[in-house]
């Protein structure tokens, strides 16, 4: 984790997040937050909205139905849900993160206190540098992602190497 006057950077598995929420803090959490059980999420079309020419970086979240089959039924059963739920089909990047976006929502509804904030990086970055970042994908994406922390904490390539190995 990463420790300054006034923030407190933590990286954690969503089974463990629990433990991580203190009451009256402010948190931000990169992953959906307020899921429907129908339609679009509202917050979804804005943050895409706020990425010219990069709006593909915002997934839709799907509603908690389609999120609830997962992977793990077939897709043409998933597909149809989602169309009928909300006019669209669901990416399998949005499944495969259902079982981690259902275990926050179940953590986030049994706690008291205020909610964490949902956050999105690719927004974060953007307004960081005062413009869209090219993707992360690529070195001239890493490269600006980095300058972009180093200029807000210029001990971001020390914590970032600290961070824990992705599961």
């Amino acid at each position: 984790s990463l420790v300054d006057d006034a923030i407190r950077w933590q990286w954690a598995a969503v089974d463990d997040i629990a433990d991580l929420l203190p009451a009256g803090a402010a948190i931000g959490i990169d992953m959906p937050i307020g899921l429907l059980d129908s339609g679009i999420r509202e917050c979804d079309a804005l943050a895409r909205g706020q990425l010219p020419g990069a709006g593909a970086r915002v997934f839709t979240t799907p509603p908690r139905p389609v999120l609830e089959l997962g992977l793990e039924a077939p897709n043409d059963v998933v597909q149809a849900l989602s169309r009928r739920l909300t006019g669209r089909g669901v990416s399998r990047q949005s499944l495969g993160l259902a079982r981690r976006i259902l275990a926050l929502d179940g953590v986030l509804a049994t706690r008291p206190g205020p909610d964490p904030f949902e956050v999105h990086p690719e927004l974060a970055f953007a307004a960081m540098r005062g413009q869209v970042l090219p993707s992360k994908h690529t070195p001239a994406g890493v490269d600006a992602r980095r300058a972009a922390l180093r200029a807000w904490r210029p001990d971001a390539d020390d914590a970032l190497a600290r961070r824990p190995a992705r599961a």
